[in-house]
């Protein structure tokens, strides 16, 4: 993942309510897991094991967060169980066979957490986090900068 994207998570991050944090935390699995195909496919083994041990950090993240209380979070535990059990595979064979599945099961877990991101109004997860404005502006030269404030 590059530094302008994860600057880009962090930012979304100190600004997002509990449900947006699932999101932006399947987000950055679906990265990582892309990542680690193109790593596999230029046949670099360190960077493929790097991008599916992000991967897996954050699945293990998410599955330690839910609250077994509820019903949904026994369904969710044995997704993210199949999806951990995918990317252990993966990393074990050196294969990107799982690793569409994978993808294909956080990306309708994001979309899910989306529709319900809308109705959540808890307020930001950062208490604290001051609120963030971003522009552009033109310098000398035409030249575009970018202000965040």
């Amino acid at each position: 993942m590059t530094e302008e994207k994860i600057k880009e998570y962090s930012l979304r991050i100190s600004q997002c309510t509990r449900t947006e944090l699932v999101v932006i935390t399947d987000e950055i699995i679906i990265d990582y897991v892309k990542d680690a195909k193109a790593s596999f496919a230029e046949g670099n083994k360190e960077q493929f094991w790097f991008a599916l041990n992000k991967a897996r950090q954050f699945v293990n993240e998410l599955a330690s967060a839910l609250d077994m209380r509820f019903e949904i979070s026994k369904q969710l535990i044995n997704l993210y169980s199949y999806v951990r059990s995918c990317l252990f595979r993966a990393d074990i064979r050196f294969s990107d066979e799982e690793l569409d599945e994978v993808i294909s099961i956080i990306t309708r877990l994001k979309d899910s957490f989306v529709e319900v991101a809308k109705s959540d109004h808890s307020g930001s997860v950062m208490e604290h986090s001051q609120k963030v404005y971003a522009g552009l502006t033109y310098g000398k030269g035409s030249k575009l900068n970018e202000i965040v404030m």
